[in-house]
């Protein structure tokens, strides 16, 4: 809630009282399934239109202008995993306001189709966890993907990801 509704991280004596909070909660009442941020149940699995992250699915009134450049490098990045080159990190860095988050709406709307599962997270001045683009992005694989499909995309890493994400230890 203080992500979504304030724009800031937990701190970590918070992020821990909220885990052990769900520890004693888990042990007494089973636990419900997980939910996306539109409330239904999280039931995507590989082969169907993955929804995209939040941010990325807001309408844009404005067509996209510039920026082929970069465009064409995000596309070749995604031709490369597509070819069978394995997963690539894109990290697309720069000043505020030029444009980051309207060039990786372009190249997530193009490549949905195929069907791509597309993470986004942001970085923020003030943030406190410097790990939270990568929370955030992770975060809504983890509200969206069914349980199975989560298991096998996030495999034996899940006890790693869950200091970070405490909905995978419920």
């Amino acid at each position: 809630a203080l992500r979504r509704e304030l724009g800031i991280a937990p701190s970590p004596a918070t992020s821990g009282l909220v885990s052990n909070l769900r520890v004693t909660a888990a042990d007494a009442v089973p636990s419900p399934p997980r939910r996306t941020a539109a409330g239904t149940r999280a039931s995507w699995v590989a082969g169907r239109r993955f929804p995209l992250p939040p941010r990325l699915a807001l309408a844009q009134a404005a067509p996209f202008v510039g920026r082929t450049h970069e465009l064409g490098v995000l596309r070749q990045a995604w031709q490369d995993v597509e070819a069978g080159a394995g997963p690539h990190l894109v990290v697309v860095g720069g000043e505020a306001g030029i444009g980051k988050s309207r060039l990786t709406r372009e190249l997530a709307l193009q490549v949905r189709a195929a069907p791509a599962v597309v993470l986004q997270g942001s970085a923020q001045e003030n943030a406190i966890a410097s790990l939270l683009p990568f929370v955030e992005a992770i975060g809504h694989l983890v509200h969206v993907a069914a349980p199975g499909e989560l298991a096998r995309i996030l495999g034996g890493r899940v006890a790693d990801l869950a200091h970070l994400l405490p909905e995978l230890s419920v």
